[in-house]
């Protein structure tokens, strides 16, 4: 009896333990583990009937019958072993379970890193803030000549061509063109894209990381773990700053070397390089995949797109490369008669309309007034969509000379959209500033940016963004819809259709008088006052609430985007570009100030510190740099017409050198500010004098610097420094080391510019930059000179040898065709040798100046180099 009753408690205990964990484990069982839910179930099965037994012989009075009675002794003998089995399974299920739960955990972490390295690479959107693809491609059953040729191109990896560009006039089509290529491409190769936008600076930086990041999240995992790789050895390669071409070797030279062997095409789209705001920077993309396209794999593709305008012209017709014209496409009216018939059934269809609406006559006159543009078509079927149809289309086909062409068609929209709102005043200032403001903004901006910036208008009266969005879409914009595009969400970016509707408002010839002109410098200037008005009322000191001093700025981007609006956030970035470029000085004497200018004012003497934690906290620390620069230089050319304004550009002065100084510690987190970099700085300052008060830290004891230090940075290595230059613009500052290596730094910021370069065998002594900047020579112990290129920082052909010992000096003639070196070059009679070189071919330009009875350690030319 005792042995039953015993073994009854062990039946009770173990059933319900083992059900409870059976419960746990088949809720946390995932759908796609069938065979062990299934598993899961019949046990659970099992046991619930055990356990209904065991609960009946309890109601019944049957368990004290149980323990005495022998047979009942059998059965629960049994129900022991069915729990004992159950419990094996059970464990073995744990141990599947477990290994499953191991990998799906090694491949959460893998996802989180692969995360967390794309994002080293932007946010992942258009120009960092908008998506990456053109919202429109090509409609089906046209373009298909130019499409069929684009894709064989793309598949022959035997083509001596990695590169096509597509030409073509505005309107002609090019940027869809792209965008159907890509769109076609996405799900059978590696593609990125990337869409230049005119006027918005802030872009040009982004271009390479923008197309890498796309590179690393697409669906074949050879490319993705490639690029993912260089990100990984070099996770600050997005930061401000950063060059073009370093940028290109890290994102683009280095894992397609890795990629050799890929069988498949990977894709590279760069369209409107027209529209790159620094035409250096398009021309430098063309330098670059020049030079590093033929080591490329031959699945490697890069698709161009530009219109035929010089400068970028006639770089890319210097290359070999395949070239489509659009403006001689023989297809072009065929495919135009499809889209415009296409586009107004669909119109038919929605708006109920006579079967026989558009007539065979109207598509043909339509497609004779497009003039051969696929723009026009678009924003004339556009247009007559979102009218009377029947009314639009009648109007248009009764006056054509004032429809045909994009400017003539763009007039008539945009003179009805005016028209609309001529009555009321209010209406039509705020529609001519929006449109201003897609016209200027140097970043792209979002129906809820527009809303923070106009909520100080009048009209508003600071009203919350989510009424007033509402009223620019039904009552302000409604009428411009051909022209515009405006997302559903409000926080995705707005734009002018096409750049050719951003050239005509910003031209007053083109314009003719009409209020639709956009005066750029009146609306930088509008935009100044706005912006300075915004932050003056919605920065403050830690803007995040944060208290964690430890924290990075990477790790709170969650609390970033909830307390520092788009709106703020547009405004930090954006203001020094308005001010600089719409604010006029009054002259000394004439004792106005203008709104704007006393904003400004008042921002430098009481915001500085809270605007850079904003700046800190959306990671654009080397930007502020940049800024004060700028903003420094600006003020000193303002100071012959008000003198008075020294103690402002002193400040500014102050503040490059502060976050310049301190960038470490301010990149990190903002709260460095306050806690490492303020105590810190001089007390003369100026920059002191105002913010002092705000350091959390005050040092007591020891020496306080009074003044900045003579050096504006400074930079430890872990070698001697043997040799410095500086290049022809005072941008570069290169550095000759003892451990056989030469340097490139940003004199600005001190940052090390790309990669170490890397080729001498033993310490560098001596280097010097062309006159024009672009080789960079270098003389070692080694016995060699090396020529490198800065803007890439690869060597340029092989080393020039011929002394016999060290390199000690070298430097370029005036014309930058030769280069002179010195040596410690000791024969048995210690003559010591001065070479010529010509610095295209490497050779020798004449025998070795020999004379010297000692080591040369300097050598020089005279300014005619003669």
């Amino acid at each position: 009896m005792d042995r039953n009753h015993s073994l009854a408690a062990d039946l009770g205990d173990h059933t319900s333990k083992l059900t409870k964990l059976l419960e746990n484990f088949e809720e946390k069982s995932s759908a796609d583990e069938q065979d062990i839910a299934t598993q899961i179930k019949d046990l659970h099965e099992e046991l619930g009937r055990v356990q209904k037994k065991v609960e009946a012989w309890s109601t019944s009075g049957q368990f004290g019958k149980a323990f005495s009675a022998r047979d009942h002794a059998e059965v629960l003998k049994d129900y022991q072993g069915v729990i004992q089995t159950a419990r094996d399974e059970m464990q073995l299920l744990v141990s599947v379970d477990s290994r499953n739960i191991i990998v799906e955990l090694e491949n959460n972490e893998l996802r989180k890193e692969r995360r967390r390295l794309l994002n080293c690479l932007g946010d992942g959107q258009y120009g960092g803030r908008g998506n990456t693809i053109e919202d429109i491609i090509c409609f089906p059953g046209t373009r298909l000549e130019i499409l069929k040729e684009i894709d064989e191109w793309i598949r022959d990896a035997s083509s001596p061509n990695p590169v096509l560009w597509i030409s073509g006039m505005a309107g002609r089509g090019k940027s869809t063109i792209a965008s159907t290529v890509v769109h076609n491409w996405k799900c059978r190769a590696s593609c990125a894209i990337f869409h230049f936008r005119r006027g918005q600076s802030a872009l040009n930086s982004r271009m390479i990381y923008a197309l890498a990041r796309q590179l690393g999240s697409g669906l074949v995992s050879e490319v993705k773990n490639a690029v993912l790789e260089c990100v990984r050895e070099n996770e600050g390669i997005a930061e401000p700053g950063r060059r073009l071409d370093e940028q290109f070797e890290t994102l683009f030279v280095t894992p397609f070397a890795k990629l050799k062997n890929h069988p498949h095409p990977i894709l590279v789209v760069v369209d409107a390089l027209d529209e790159c705001n620094d035409p250096k920077d398009a021309v430098d993309l063309i330098r670059l995949i020049h030079e590093h396209s033929p080591s490329f794999p031959t699945t490697v593709k890069f698709l161009l797109t530009c219109r035929p305008e010089d400068p970028i012209l006639c770089h890319l017709q210097s290359k070999k490369w395949r070239k489509e014209d659009l403006d001689y496409a023989a297809e072009i009216n065929g495919d135009l008669a499809r889209f415009i018939q296409h586009a107004c059934i669909r119109i038919r269809d929605v708006r109920d309309l006579s079967e026989d609406w558009p007539s065979p006559g109207d598509i043909e006159q339509l497609v004779e007034m497009s003039q051969g543009l696929f723009q026009w078509a678009r924003t004339v079927v556009t247009y007559i969509g979102i009218g009377s149809p029947v009314d639009r289309l009648r109007a248009l086909l009764r006056r054509p000379s004032k429809w045909s062409g994009l400017d003539e068609l763009y007039h008539q929209i945009l003179s009805k959209a005016f028209d609309s709102v001529r009555l009321d005043g209010v209406r039509q200032d705020i529609l001519h500033r929006v449109l201003g403001t897609l016209v200027v903004a140097p970043y792209p901006v979002s129906l809820d940016v527009i809303a923070t910036i106009y909520s100080k208008h009048e009209m508003f009266d600071e009203t919350e963004n989510d009424r007033i969005i509402p009223y620019l879409r039904k009552d302000v914009l409604a009428d411009l819809t051909s022209l515009l595009f405006i997302p559903e969400s409000p926080t995705e970016p707005m734009r002018l259709m096409h750049t050719s509707i951003q050239d005509l408002l910003a031209s007053e010839l083109r314009c003719k008088q009409q209020p639709f002109y956009v005066d750029r410098s009146i609306c930088h200037q509008q935009l100044a006052k706005v912006s300075l008005e915004i932050m003056l009322d919605g920065l403050k000191e830690n803007m995040c609430n944060l208290s964690d001093v430890s924290k990075p700025r990477s790790e709170v981007q969650d609390i970033v985007a909830r307390d520092i609006s788009k709106g703020i956030q547009y405004c930090c970035r954006a203001w020094p570009t308005h001010v600089m470029q719409g604010v006029r000085w009054p002259k000394s004497g004439q004792g106005v100030t203008s709104t704007e200018l006393a904003y400004f004012e008042r921002f430098s003497k009481g915001k500085i510190l809270c605007w850079l934690e904003v700046m800190s906290l959306v990671g654009a620390t080397m930007d502020a740099i940049i800024v004060a620069t700028q903003l420094n230089q600006w003020l000193l050319q303002q100071l012959t017409e008000a003198p008075e304004r020294d103690l402002l550009a002193a400040l500014w002065e102050d503040v490059r050198r502060f976050i310049t100084m301190f960038l470490e510690p301010i990149s990190f987190g903002p709260l460095h500010i306050y806690i490492s970099a303020l105590p810190h700085c001089p007390v003369e300052t100026e920059i002191w004098k105002l913010y002092g008060n705000h350091a959390k830290v005050r040092i007591v004891q020891g020496h306080r610097m009074s003044t900045w230090p003579l050096n504006l940075w400074t930079r430890s290595q872990n070698a001697g420094v043997t040799a410095v230059a500086f290049s022809p613009d005072a941008r570069i500052l290169a550095s000759g080391s003892s451990d056989n290596i030469v340097r490139l730094l940003d004199t600005q910021t001190g940052a090390e510019v790309g990669e170490p370069l890397i080729g001498h065998s033993d310490r560098v002594w001596s280097v010097c930059f062309s006159p024009n900047g672009k080789l960079l020579a270098s003389g070692s112990s080694d016995k060699t000179i090396r020529l490198w290129d800065p803007e890439t920082q690869t060597a340029v052909g092989e080393p020039l040898t011929g002394h016999r010992f060290g390199v000690m000096s070298v430097c370029f003639s005036p014309d930058g065709k030769a280069l002179a070196s010195g040596s410690n070059d000791e024969t048995v009679r210690l003559w010591i040798t001065i070479r010529l070189w010509n610095t295209q071919t490497g050779a020798a330009l004449c025998n070795a100046l020999a004379g010297h009875s000692d080591e040369v350690y300097s050598v020089c030319f005279s300014p005619d180099g003669k």
